[in-house]
């Protein structure tokens, strides 16, 4: 079961981050694609998934925390923060390319765990797409389509189902 344990993070870290944040999420796009990127190539190499949070500080800064490294399908992001911060979004990547695992949309608890806590969430794929999960319109979108961060070169596009542009909680539990 994909990031069940994020659900209970989310909810642990729950706040109204989310509607406070709009002028924010442009600096939240550019370095969740940024770091997502330097993550995949070890996210591969490791067959792990590997997460982390932004947090917001007293001084009005996005900062992101310290990597951690999941497991082949679950990872459970740190819950330390600076003293004072707030943390306003979620990123991990889906590690390698599988035929078992619909890995190319965020799963439908990643997507439960940040409507829950609140919380932005930014999702990596194989095939180097990044999904945003916006927590207040309850949706993960497609941020950028394939081969906008690396992409795992043993990604075969033909193992993945069509893929919608936005999904909600509905949508992804009937794919």
């Amino acid at each position: 079961m994909r990031y069940a344990i994020l659900v209970l993070i989310a909810l642990a870290c729950a706040s109204p981050a989310a509607a406070q944040l709009s002028g924010d999420v442009k600096v939240l796009h550019r370095m969740a694609l940024k770091i997502l990127n330097q993550l995949q190539k070890s996210s591969f190499a490791q067959n792990r998934e590997l997460c982390g949070v932004f947090y917001k500080r007293s001084d009005g800064h996005i900062y992101a925390s310290r990597v951690v490294t999941g497991m082949e399908a679950t990872c459970a992001p740190p819950r330390e923060v600076a003293p004072g911060s707030e943390v306003i979004a979620t990123f991990h990547t889906h590690g390698p390319h599988s035929p078992s695992y619909d890995a190319e949309v965020p799963s439908l608890q990643d997507l439960q765990g940040d409507i829950a806590g609140g919380t932005y969430g930014y999702v990596s794929t194989p095939g180097g797409r990044v999904w945003f999960i916006h927590p207040i319109r309850e949706t993960a979108e497609l941020l950028c389509d394939v081969g906008c961060v690396h992409a795992d070169p043993r990604y075969d596009p033909r193992d993945t189902r069509q893929i919608a542009r936005r999904y909600s909680v509905g949508k992804l539990a009937a794919r």
